[in-house]
Order: C-alpha cells, then structure tokens, then sequence
C-alpha cells in the first residue's frame, strides 16, 4: 500500500511577521502543500512581550486568500477556552473555508498564559478538560443539543445549529502532546 506523506507549513501568529505569513501561505497554497499551521498561543514562553494575532482570525484571513490548502492550529489548548465556543469558531472558519479546516489539540502547557487568560490547572485537571472539551465538541458538531451535567465544563448545556451547516461530515484533527520520558 502507498503511503502520501501530508506536509504542513507552520505560520507564525507574530504581528510582525503577518505580511510575510500572509505571502507565504499563497505561495505554499500554489506549490501544493497539504496544510497551513498557527501554534495557537497569545504570549510566547520566553517571557518576550512580541505582539501576537489571534490565530482563529489569521486563519479565517488566510483561508480566504488561498483555494486549496487547509487551515487550522498546532496545537490549540482545549481548556483555554469555553470548548462551546471553541466549537463555534472551528465549524466556523470550516464553513468559509469549504471544509478545509483542521483542529490541532492539546490540553496547554503555558502557566503564563493560561494565567493571563484563562485559568490555570494540574496536568491532570486539564487532560480531563481536554478530552471532554474534545466530546463536547464533536457532539455540537453532530447532534443539536448536548449536555455535561457531571462535568467541569460550563455551561453545562450547549445547544447547536452547526450540524445543519457543516461542510463536510469529517473535520481532521490532530493531537499534540509532551511526553516525559525518563532513563
């Protein structure tokens, strides 16, 4: 069996590199790549205070301005954000992008930023977080109302309309994780 291999050219989400990643998406989107990546952070771990875009909205700009490469993030933390929102922009940027979305996840790994936008939790708290974020999201992509009562996820219904607008039936996803390894 053939095997493809799928190259994905990493974008930064720095302002000052947006003209650069703008003609550099054109240019991979002509030569054929299969994708176009944003890590999906608001500070950089440094601690550099470089100014960063939203990588969601770069992204919707970027779809716009190519045909056939797909779009989405390396990774996007699923507990930084209120996974029902998160779902809304994903299945959004899918639909104006006529299905060329893919979502990286991961559970975050930045205290600096969590703490500056969100909240900070153990590892644990956000793998959890992580994996039903993911179970949410898949539901208000498939069903019209999905409920997590028992869960840690707010709110704890969510109600959705995008099932109806989906533009393909399989949105790619991706995994990142950091493993520990010890000798």
């Amino acid at each position: 069996m053939a095997k493809f291999v799928k190259y994905i050219l990493e974008l930064s989400n720095w302002y000052r590199d947006w003209e650069l990643v703008k003609e550099a998406a054109i240019i991979a989107d002509k030569l054929g790549f299969w994708g176009i990546a944003m890590a999906d952070h608001y500070l950089r771990a440094e601690g550099r205070d470089d100014a960063t875009l939203d990588s969601w909205f770069a992204l919707a700009h970027l779809a716009s301005r190519t045909n056939t490469i797909n779009v989405g993030t390396l990774v996007t933390p699923i507990p930084f954000r209120p996974p029902a929102i998160l779902a809304k922009m994903v299945a959004t940027l899918d639909i104006i992008s006529n299905g060329r979305t893919f979502l990286g996840v991961g559970a975050g790994w930045s205290r600096r930023e969590f703490e500056a936008y969100s909240e900070w939790n153990d590892p644990i708290v956000r793998a959890s977080k992580t994996e039903e974020g993911i179970r949410l999201m898949l539901g208000l992509w498939t069903k019209e109302k999905q409920s997590f009562r028992e869960s840690t996820i707010t709110p704890k219904e969510a109600f959705s309309n995008l099932n109806r607008f989906r533009s393909r039936t399989h949105l790619s996803c991706l995994e990142g994780r950091v493993l520990e390894c010890s000798s």
